[in-house]
């Protein structure tokens, strides 16, 4: 069965789809929990949570032309982690200055409007200079990046070596770099934006790239 057959199933609480989808995307996606955590139990919890998000929820799962959600599930687990790290952040507050976690978290989203805003109208900039680069080079990057396709997965999809894909994953990375310092735009500085806001997700993924 498709992924998108399965997740049909699950919406109907089809407790055997949910195993078979479980057991198809659980480990690829445990491992991109840990490699932003760094820590197995944190990453349990937030896959916990995760799938008790799909369970209740799976009709909020996309799947692209082919039936596959492995891409937006790669997302939508970035969604989670911020979230999570979020809740992590108020948490910490609330133990240290013996706050209410709702006010915690109101004075916090009252004070990053402002930057979520900025963040918004950061990612329009960078759809303006993705519109500048060649046409192959979008692709590339809007499934790599923005979609969370593997490298293999995305040369596969465009039907292109892997090795070009990856060549051109990177050029594009540093064109967009260079683009953005010549509009006076650090995007490093949005990498905070993983402790505030889940709104543009892949704009603190690029930011981990450009810093790395």
């Amino acid at each position: 069965m498709s992924d998108q057959e399965l997740l049909e199933a699950i919406s109907l609480k089809d407790v055997s789809a949910f195993s078979h989808f479980y057991e198809k995307h659980n480990k690829q996606l445990f491992s991109k929990a840990y490699a932003r955590v760094k820590d197995v139990t944190m990453a349990e919890e937030i896959m916990q949570n995760f799938w008790i998000d799909i369970w209740e929820h799976s009709k909020k799962i996309k799947t692209n032309q082919d039936g596959d959600a492995k891409g937006f599930l790669s997302n939508f687990l970035l969604f989670r982690i911020l979230d999570f790290l979020r809740k992590a952040k108020v948490n910490t507050i609330v133990l240290t200055d013996q706050e209410t976690i709702e006010n915690i978290e109101n004075q916090m989203s009252y004070t990053h409007v402002s930057e979520e805003y900025d963040i918004k109208e950061l990612e329009t900039v960078i759809n303006g200079i993705l519109e500048e680069f060649p046409e192959k080079m979008t692709e590339i990057f809007t499934l790599h990046y923005k979609e969370g396709y593997t490298l293999k997965e995305t040369a596969q999809i465009l039907q292109m070596n892997e090795r070009t894909v990856k060549y051109k994953s990177k050029e594009s990375i540093e064109t967009l770099k260079k683009m953005l310092t010549k509009e006076g735009i650090d995007i490093t500085s949005f990498k905070v934006a993983r402790d505030i806001s889940s709104s543009i997700i892949y704009i603190a993924f690029l930011a981990d790239k450009m810093i790395s």
